[in-house]
């Protein structure tokens, strides 16, 4: 194979992968969606992971475990971060709850892992 032809291989190569990567950025779901799902799985993380080395856990304990975290959108340099942690806080009591991660404890405000974790 002459030198010419490996550059054309190379150069098709290189032009069906930046198709075939831009294509698949087009398909991604709303960037928007995503940074939001990605936010609430990291600080979902945080408390599964406080839950594995405590019982339980209180919204108010929530709001400071998860107060600052912050999450880099895909191939951007912009980072969200969580900026109200006690708004935030609801939504991501009532993500874990509906993901089957904590469940309600027995005192108000308080949730423990859930017990198939």
């Amino acid at each position: 194979m002459s030198l010419w032809q490996m550059i054309g291989l190379g150069a098709v190569f290189a032009v069906l992968a930046a198709v075939l990567f831009i294509w698949g950025v087009k398909k991604e779901e709303d960037p928007s969606t995503a940074v939001e799902r990605k936010m609430m799985n990291a600080a979902g993380s945080k408390v599964e992971k406080y839950l594995k080395k405590h019982d339980t856990i209180t919204t108010a304990e929530i709001e400071n475990l998860v107060k600052g975290t912050k999450v880099k959108k895909a191939w951007s340099r912009q980072v969200l971060q969580v900026q109200n942690a006690r708004a935030f806080t609801k939504g991501l009591v009532k993500f874990l709850l509906e993901q089957q991660v904590i469940e309600s404890a027995d005192r108000k405000d308080t949730y423990k892992l859930h017990h198939s974790k």
